[in-house]
């Protein structure tokens, strides 16, 4: 699928690049990339393009990636894995702050006389 097919999906959704790129979780300058021809879309990513703009990829030709798309795909993805780790650790932190810590009750014994 070259970029102006996608290009041309994306305006008749009345999406915007960032928000398609929101949907399908890549930055918006992939999408730009697919839109250009400079880069294609990964099968799982052709998937959800087919779902969101209306089309069947699989009645699409085969696309191969060179391996300079595939570099560019990983590092995509690596970003996202970066940014969900970061967002856990903020969140394990707050977490660690917000929990109270119940000081050591003695505990009663009950003795008989």
């Amino acid at each position: 699928m070259s970029g102006l097919d996608i290009k041309g999906l994306r305006k008749r959704s009345g999406l915007t690049q960032q928000q398609l790129a929101d949907l399908i979780e890549v930055r918006r300058q992939t999408v730009l990339n697919w839109e250009k021809g400079a880069t294609s879309p990964s099968a799982e990513e052709l998937a959800a393009l087919g779902k969101i703009l209306g089309f069947d990829p699989s009645h699409l030709p085969a696309m191969e990636l060179d391996p300079k798309d595939k570099i560019i795909d990983l590092q995509e993805r690596l970003m996202k894995c970066k940014d969900e780790i970061s967002e856990l650790k903020l969140e394990l932190e707050r977490s660690k702050k917000n929990t109270t810590i119940a000081p050591d009750v003695p505990k009663l014994s009950k003795e008989r006389k």
